[in-house]
């Protein structure tokens, strides 16, 4: 029994990661972050999967977010945007 439920297991995502950060400065440092994640029974999610949608890139990042079960923000110097309708940033 214990051998079927760890089989099914280790073919299941335990969580969902999203990876959030500014794109164009922190690209590598968001490959290391996403490269290290594969080495864990995670799914990991972030902006270099989207794809061509039809919802605006903050409701796109806010639906995966609320999707995820951990956020990993990646913080530095480069600001993102501001929504002015909402007042909230996106990177």
């Amino acid at each position: 029994m214990y051998a079927v439920y760890n089989c099914l297991l280790a073919q299941m995502p335990a969580n969902t990661v999203f990876i959030s950060s500014t794109y164009k400065d922190l690209k590598e440092h968001r490959r290391e972050v996403w490269d290290a994640l594969k080495h864990f029974n995670v799914g990991v999610r972030g902006m270099e999967e989207f794809g061509a949608r039809t919802a605006g890139a903050l409701d796109t990042c806010l639906a995966e977010v609320e999707q995820s079960d951990v956020y990993v923000g990646i913080i530095a110097y480069r600001l993102g945007s501001i929504d002015t309708e909402s007042c909230i940033g996106s990177a």
